[in-house]
């Protein structure tokens, strides 16, 4: 197990990097139900089970954590070979697990709980594993169950992430926390991922009608240099269009059937 190396001032200097990256990246980011999850981490641990479709998953949970929660210690457990890659990570909090080796599990859970015990703890953990496409069913590995069984007080509270193209070039991105789970609820794996699958469809809800409460934390404009670019091609497609139809090709007129060719019925 590699184990995490939180350092504040950088962990400071990410939140203000990964606004720029979201920012530069997406059309906009969307959220539901942060008031709930402030309550909930206000003054007390919580372990937040989410889903895992892309690597962004883990930035933005920790950047939601850094700039929505203010004076929580966010961490997040991560596949240990994803970790040695982006080794940055272990210092906003992050620490990685071999999923392959059970006793590096074990490890992994008593780390959690270890950290579950400090007031201001919130704690990511994508029961999953590894990334998933988002179209297939959740399936999640027992961990996170146990860690909520064996850390009984502590509030579950499901987050689902989803990465939706609309209108722009770049995606929208939809995050959506539930309330937080009953105590049975939040040890069982199964009650998990129904809770978790409950978020994803309220957010395809909200594609479909946005009546789901979303906010819009930030949404990005197009530059001076966009709208201008954009104006200058519509202009000139509206000057072309008309020459182009008066240089219409004519099409050759069509050639009447001869009564010898055409086609007859089966005879009776």
């Amino acid at each position: 197990m590699i184990e995490a190396v939180r350092w504040r001032p950088f962990a400071r200097w990410f939140r203000r990097h990964a606004t720029g990256r979201i920012r530069s990246s997406f059309a906009a980011v969307h959220v539901r139900g942060l008031d709930a999850l402030r309550e909930a981490a206000a003054d007390a641990p919580v372990l937040i089970i989410a889903n895992h479709s892309s690597w962004w998953d883990s930035l933005l949970a920790l950047w939601l954590s850094e700039s929505e929660l203010p004076g929580s210690q966010a961490y997040g457990m991560m596949d240990a070979s994803n970790l040695k890659r982006f080794r940055f990570f272990r210092w906003i909090g992050c620490f990685g697990v071999d999923l392959s080796s059970r006793r590096d599990g074990a490890r992994a859970a008593r780390y959690s709980l270890d950290l579950l015990k400090l007031r201001r703890t919130v704690l990511w953990v994508f029961p999953q594993g590894a990334e998933q496409p988002s179209h297939l069913p959740l399936r999640f590995m027992p961990g996170a169950a146990g860690i909520a069984r064996r850390a009984a007080s502590v509030p579950v509270i499901p987050v689902a992430f989803a990465y939706v193209f609309e209108r722009e070039e770049q995606p929208h991105v939809y995050i959506s926390v539930g309330e937080p789970m009953s105590l049975e609820d939040g040890a069982s794996r199964e009650a998990q991922e129904r809770a978790v699958e409950a978020e994803r469809q309220r957010i395809n809800r909200q594609v479909e009608s946005r009546d789901q409460g979303f906010s819009t934390m930030f949404e990005r404009e197009p530059t001076a240099v966009s709208r201008w670019a954009t104006a200058c091609l519509d202009h000139f497609a509206g000057w072309l269009a008309p020459r182009q139809a008066k240089r219409r090709i004519a099409l050759p007129a069509e050639r009447p059937v001869d009564s010898a060719e055409a086609p007859t019925g089966p005879k009776p």
